[in-house]
């Protein structure tokens, strides 16, 4: 039997749900505080740096109302600093290049030990190369399985304690997208039935999906940007390092020129 073959060395053992977390946003009306789930982000570990990665379009209307919960269920929030927007140069890639990501104060986040929710991305092997090795293995790459753990609305419950319900969206891979370095899914719809709110979301493979004797093994590889209409499209969590890089570093503006991936 063909099995998810993965570079030497890749695999983290990583629980991906301890990564995500619902974007609340706060609002003030008649009768005093109003909270509204719209979207979801998570923690990554770039070169030491930690950040809160979402989707542009999940905070377009702006981030001074975003609440990011410390811990799902708790009202303590992490204080965000500087937010940095990627922007493709070529608006045909920006819906799909769709990235804003935080940096975070690092004595709140040793606090709280945030670093161990923190997703790390592979850096042995970009996306890309795992697909021609497992084209090579003569593997189906339709039957590779892909995850993303986020919030949809349609299964979230918020409340004054700000609790929500993370849900884990199946699909399986399709294809390249658009955009150099996404990828386009077919959605699971048994797993959620509407992904709204899903965009922002850290997408795993499961590094041994067919040996079903052993732990799961989960492998970052990217963030959902967008899905509608059955089909889903994430970036690929090497492209997401380096425009995260390029930015950190004032390489880029935030209008950048995407490189080809695949």
């Amino acid at each position: 039997m063909s099995r998810l073959i993965l570079p030497a060395k890749s695999a983290l053992n990583v629980a991906p749900e301890t990564c995500a977390r619902p974007l609340i946003f706060e609002y003030t009306d008649d009768e005093g505080q109003a909270y509204a789930v719209s979207g979801t982000g998570f923690f990554c570990l770039i070169d030491e740096e930690l950040l809160f990665v979402t989707a542009r379009h999940a905070v377009s209307s702006g981030h001074e109302a975003l609440r990011v919960p410390v811990y799902r269920n708790l009202c303590e929030v992490v204080p965000l600093k500087k937010r940095m927007d990627v922007i493709a140069v070529d608006g045909e890639q920006s819906e799909f290049l769709d990235l804003t990501f935080f940096t975070l104060n690092a004595s709140f986040t040793q606090e709280y030990h945030l670093r161990a929710d923190a997703v790390q991305p592979l850096r042995l092997a970009t996306f890309a190369q795992m697909l021609s090795a497992w084209e090579v293995a003569n593997l189906p790459l339709n039957e590779v399985p892909l995850m993303a753990y986020g919030f949809p609305k349609d299964r979230t419950d918020v409340c004054e304690e700000l609790s929500t319900t993370l849900c884990n969206g199946r699909m399986k891979f399709t294809g390249t997208s658009i955009a150099n370095g996404c990828y386009q899914t077919s959605w699971d719809t048994s797993s959620v039935s509407h992904p709204d709110g899903m965009s922002g979301s850290p997408v795993f493979i499961s590094g041994n999906w067919l040996e079903k004797e052993k732990p799961p093994t989960h492998v970052f590889v990217g963030m959902m940007t967008r899905c509608s209409n059955g089909i889903g499209h994430f970036m690929s969590a090497d492209v997401l390092v380096n425009l995260a890089r390029d930015a950190l570093s004032g390489k880029t503006s935030s209008h950048v020129q995407v490189p080809q991936s695949r």
